[in-house]
């Protein structure tokens, strides 16, 4: 998208720090770009449960005690998966996470009762501490040899 300079006046930013969802929909409103758009438990509970295409980041405990989601879609765009983002999501079978991921939060999965199956892609680098604590009936993680 092109802006026109006038006046000298620059009338369109690009927004590199970390912002929310909500935060960032009113700088596009704005005409300006948002770089790095982390979807939070706020913006969860404000746009629901589905994840924006625009959004970077998943933040931490986005999804939390969220007993009712049993599926999800996570953009591509998605880079990491914050500390207990999907923690205590009882209902949670299935999980794919998108290629681009190189984080899994600490406890991110943990205490999800029903979750029997997760693919890691082959681009995550890091699945941190207890992510699976208390998944009792996880029995199949795919992944490959760079985690």
């Amino acid at each position: 998208m092109k802006k026109k300079i006038e006046g000298g006046k620059i009338n369109k930013k690009v927004i590199w720090y970390k912002q929310t969802y909500s935060d960032a929909i009113e700088e596009i409103k704005k005409g300006n770009e948002c770089k790095n758009i982390c979807y939070t438990k706020e913006d969860r509970k404000k746009y629901g449960n589905n994840v924006p295409e625009n959004a970077n980041r998943l933040e931490n405990e986005c999804y939390s005690h969220c007993i009712d989601l049993e599926t999800i879609i996570i953009p591509s765009n998605i880079k990491s998966i914050g500390y207990k983002c999907f923690c205590g999501c009882t209902s949670l079978k299935s999980i794919n996470i998108p290629q681009n991921v190189t984080l899994i939060g600490d406890k991110c999965f943990s205490h999800c009762i029903s979750l029997t199956s997760i693919s890691i892609p082959q681009h995550t680098k890091m699945i941190d501490w207890m992510c699976f604590y208390g998944c009792d009936k996880l029995t199949q993680i795919t992944f490959t040899s760079s985690v």
